[in-house]
């Protein structure tokens, strides 16, 4: 990592990746659609992490959607802001999501080549992100956050290899990061397990 030169130019997030805001739903009556698909909301964006697809809503859509329903259609590498809310999230999309659709509290973001998906997560993810992110927000008790002013948002760009570099550093951190978890939750329940068993006379 120390070993790669690192220059950086800045640009704004719309001239390096392509922004939308999410598939509206449909009220039940208006939803004549025999196929459901899974969607991304707001609740399913954690810590980062996206729910994979069987964990999220189905939901069915008009006629007219079905035939754009691609378009909001997330793909593994797509970065997800909610866009209204009192807090703003963000997520990272992996194969276990790809496939679903967002709705419309939620603006995909697809970085073109030159912007590592991580790095933007983690751009945007950061304290100097969450800012950029508030500052854009409009409205007094809902914020809401629109295309066109993140768009405008302004990113610093390094050379494809040192965010690839950067990105990888990003992933292996979030891997780590989730599996101490899985194993923090695994040794308190194996604690208040043993705590139990000794109370009601056992072992």
């Amino acid at each position: 990592m120390n070993s790669i030169e690192v220059s950086m130019s800045e640009e704004s997030l719309g001239d390096l990746a392509t922004l939308s805001v999410g598939i509206a739903r449909s009220r039940k009556s208006d939803a004549g659609g025999a196929t459901e698909h899974p969607v991304v909301n707001v609740r399913d964006l954690e810590d980062g992490q996206v729910r994979s697809l069987g964990d999220l809503d189905r939901v069915a859509l008009t006629e007219r959607q079905e035939k754009v329903a691609d378009r909001y259609r997330v793909q593994a590498g797509d970065v997800l802001v909610s866009c209204r809310g009192t807090v703003t999230k963000v997520g990272l999309v992996t194969e276990d999501t790809a496939g679903a659709l967002v709705s419309s509290n939620i603006i995909l973001i697809r970085p073109g080549e030159r912007l590592d998906p991580r790095v933007l997560f983690c751009l945007l993810r950061s304290p100097l992100g969450r800012r950029s992110l508030e500052g854009i927000a409009t409205g007094s008790t809902i914020k809401a956050i629109n295309t066109k002013n993140l768009a405008k948002l302004t990113m610093p760009v390094a050379s494809v290899e040192a965010q690839r570099a950067f990105g990888d550093l990003v992933a292996l951190a979030e891997e780590q990061y989730w599996l101490g978890l899985e194993v923090a939750r695994d040794r308190r329940l194996l604690a208040h397990s043993t705590v139990l068993a000794r109370l009601n006379g056992e072992g």
